[in-house]
């Protein structure tokens, strides 16, 4: 078995293994590492109990009763976080895609569009 058959026969079994119906941004393949790796989001009581597993949450420096937020901590799992900020760059590049297609058919205002009084 070559391996361009081996990639298809493994690609085909992780897209069996993913739901039907993925938000958009969603690959099979993220869907399936992020289930994985979750094992559910039913053990997670709270969201910051689910971000702070995946080091989504900022770090927070405080001394004498003041405190001021910082960066993301990354004291996570790094396979969750790297996936979920793959998904967002996927979907910030479809909604970007959306819009320009949504508007660069609208013609431009330049020398050969202006009209004369």
């Amino acid at each position: 078995m070559s391996a361009e058959q081996e990639q298809q026969k493994l690609r085909k079994q992780i897209e069996a293994l993913a739901p039907a119906l993925l938000p958009k941004g969603v690959g099979a393949y993220s869907a399936v590492a992020l289930e994985y790796e979750l094992k559910g989001l039913a053990r997670f009581k709270t969201a910051r109990a689910l971000s702070s597993y995946t080091g989504l949450c900022p770090g927070i420096h405080s001394s004498d009763g003041r405190g001021k937020e910082g960066s993301i901590n990354r004291c996570g799992n790094a396979a969750v976080r790297w996936n979920l900020v793959e998904m967002v760059w996927r979907l910030l590049k479809c909604r970007f895609m959306a819009l320009r297609n949504r508007t660069s058919h609208r013609p431009r205002a330049g020398v050969g569009h202006a009209t004369e009084p």
